[in-house]
């Protein structure tokens, strides 16, 4: 298979690049199928439809974080000896004040090492979806001075072919549809 060509990236057209995530949504993996765009290194995802099967949920929940706590980071690992490519993502969810309800909800998320899809809204408004994660590490602290707090850092770490892709909706009735109301804040 031919590579592409280079085609260079372009000038930032002078707008604000605001770092941090403002949404998550999670659902089992099995539970969605994606399309992509016309061709897989487009960078793009023109369609997520749900699947239902008998041990997951088919809507997204949504998960509030705190403003400028949650994070996302891809890294890429080119094996040259074997002539692959991976990206490795990790994504970084604090929960604050410990209590039963959260702790029973990383508990799902972990439960069978199951994997998860995640859709993120990041701070300049863009939407990307990470694919194939599972929780890593969930640290449960109490914190030090009290003003510290305590919390849960939770990692959910995948690999996949590429990077994240981004999700282009039509509008806001289509995030909508895609989406559901349950909401968990963090």
């Amino acid at each position: 298979m031919a590579c592409n060509s280079l085609s260079g990236i372009p000038k930032n057209d002078c707008s604000n690049n605001i770092g941090g995530v403002k949404n998550i949504w999670l659902i089992s993996e099995d539970s969605i199928n994606v399309t992509y765009g016309t061709t897989l290194n487009e960078g793009f995802i023109s369609a997520i439809t749900a699947v239902a099967t008998g041990n997951s949920d088919t809507t997204f929940e949504q998960y509030n974080p705190i403003r400028y706590t949650a994070s996302y980071s891809e890294n890429t690992a080119n094996e040259l000896v074997n002539g692959n490519t991976m990206y490795t993502t990790s994504l970084v969810i604090p929960f604050t004040r410990r209590e039963a309800s959260k702790s029973r909800e990383l508990h799902i998320l972990a439960e069978g090492q199951r994997y998860l899809a995640a859709l993120i809204q990041d701070g300049n408004g863009k939407y990307f979806l990470l694919r194939d994660l599972q929780l890593s590490t969930n640290e449960s602290t109490s914190g030090v001075a009290k003003a510290d707090g305590q919390k849960y850092t939770v990692t959910l770490t995948g690999m996949d072919d590429s990077y994240a892709r981004e999700i282009t909706f039509a509008d806001a009735a289509e995030l909508n549809t895609l989406l559901t109301t349950r909401v968990y804040t963090l």
